[in-house]
């Protein structure tokens, strides 16, 4: 499996009068062997929960998902997605693998592999201002089975308490693989994921399709 080690880690807060914005930063270095795997996207499981983010930050806790069992799971290619017409319109969101569902209460926990396509400095980023409500990502060993809410690389989130904004960045070679999960929940009404990737020659995009590899067995990531 690749393996990672964190190099550098980085908090910043930003604070106004209308909200508080908080940005975490942090760099890990990934070793994989180069890899020619074409990338079939992201392994995922959809979950309910009861966590409202028009109360406070909702007590969110990212650790809650592992003791639940799945609603259903699929695969997807991007990481971004949102119901119609966010932020107005229906709270029913349509996956690209075609699983219709309310989300006021619904959370995907995506997994995979993020294959890199040139040498350099990845930037993964969530922004308060677009993610509803809530939007954690981890990569690297802990990606794996231990990721919780201590060792994200990124915890966004947009709730009545506060809009939250995270960075993580990843420095891999062309061909490298490191291990990538992320956590989305909706905390009630419409929903939307939106995850910005800035590649090492400097373009950035939600569109994460091509850049996802999933695991070989289920039982890779927990």
């Amino acid at each position: 499996m690749p393996q990672a080690t964190t190099t550098e880690t980085e908090t910043a807060t930003e604070t106004s009068t209308a909200t508080a914005i908080e940005t975490t930063t942090s760099t890990i270095t990934a070793y994989a062997v180069a890899t020619t795997i074409a990338s079939n996207g992201v392994q995922y499981r959809k979950y309910t929960h009861t966590f409202n983010a028009n109360n406070g930050d909702g007590g969110f806790t990212s650790t809650y998902f592992k003791s639940r069992t799945a609603d259903f799971s699929g695969a997807l290619t991007s990481l971004s997605f949102s119901t119609p017409n966010w932020p107005s319109g229906s709270s029913t969101l349509t996956l690209s693998d075609g699983r219709s569902f309310v989300s006021d209460q619904a959370a995907l926990l995506l997994q995979g592999f993020f294959i890199a396509k040139e040498t350099g400095t990845y930037t993964f980023s969530s922004s308060g201002n677009d993610v509803d409500n809530y939007g954690y990502a981890w990569s690297g060993d802990s990606a794996y089975s231990a990721w919780d809410d201590t060792n994200a690389g990124f915890k966004s989130s947009r709730t009545a308490a506060a809009y939250i904004s995270g960075t993580t960045s990843l420095v891999m070679n062309a061909g490298d693989a490191v291990p990538f999960t992320y956590l989305w929940a909706n905390g009630g009404g419409v929903g939307q994921s939106k995850v910005y990737i800035r590649s090492p020659s400097g373009q950035t995009t939600t569109n994460s399709a091509g850049y996802f590899v999933q695991a070989c067995s289920s039982e890779v990531f927990v």
